[in-house]
């Protein structure tokens, strides 16, 4: 059987060519055969995609055990129900996580006027 080839040219691209976000999009769509619905954007940019099953955010590296990313990012995860998934590209893996454990456990701090949460990699499992 023939390895499932998605057709990218209707994936959402950012104005940055070659940007994590995208990438991780990109090989999210393929690995998982996952819809990738609209981006997510704040006054600065896009920080995630909507998919079809869940949040997606991407970060290059995981700081000893904590990761971050926007706490509005787990804020719409709980509303639309969905889960946080963030690809780490360093481990060149997915990560799943319980947006609304992430909520609870993790640490608010402000990073350019956005609050950010920092949270332990380990209240995620890999991605399947």
């Amino acid at each position: 059987m023939p390895k499932w080839k998605p057709n990218l040219s209707n994936t959402i691209r950012i104005d940055a060519p070659g940007s994590l976000l995208q990438l991780a999009a990109e090989k999210f769509a393929v690995r998982y055969n996952e819809y990738i619905i609209k981006p997510i954007k704040d006054a600065h940019g896009q920080i995630a995609y909507l998919t079809a099953n869940c949040v997606l955010c991407a970060k290059s590296y995981i700081f000893g055990s904590i990761v971050s990313c926007h706490e509005a990012l787990c804020d719409l995860a709980i509303e639309l129900n969905k889960e946080l998934v963030m690809y780490i590209d360093k481990n060149n893996a997915f990560y799943q996580f319980d947006p609304f454990e992430v909520l609870l456990e993790g640490q608010i701090n402000q990073r350019g006027g956005f609050n950010m949460i920092n949270f332990s990699i380990k209240l995620g499992k890999k991605y399947q």
